[in-house]
């Protein structure tokens, strides 16, 4: 059986509202990721990433929908830890 590299990015469409983009894991699991269509394309800085948390702020905390809020604990028990990297050009 044929297995993709871990967290490959597969190709990334829009439905409708939403874009989507599927990652598949080396388990061969796909997660879907829905976001709201950003002014700037695919992986730009429109709306949707900007609305909830100020840049500097970004990916401290995990971001929940106001209705997930109450299983929010059963939520971050049941995501796997991980591991945060500076990339070549990122400030610390």
């Amino acid at each position: 059986m044929h297995r993709l590299p871990l967290n490959k990015i597969l190709p990334i469409v829009q439905e409708g509202p939403f874009v989507r983009f599927h990652s598949m894991a080396e388990l061969g699991n796909i997660n879907d990721i829905n976001l709201e269509p950003m002014n700037y394309g695919a992986g730009g800085a429109g709306p949707g990433f900007s609305r909830d948390e100020p840049l500097s702020r970004r990916g401290e905390k995990l971001m929940l929908p106001a209705w997930f809020e109450q299983q929010r604990e059963a939520i971050e028990a049941n995501l796997e830890p991980i591991q945060v990297r500076l990339l070549e050009g990122d400030q610390e």
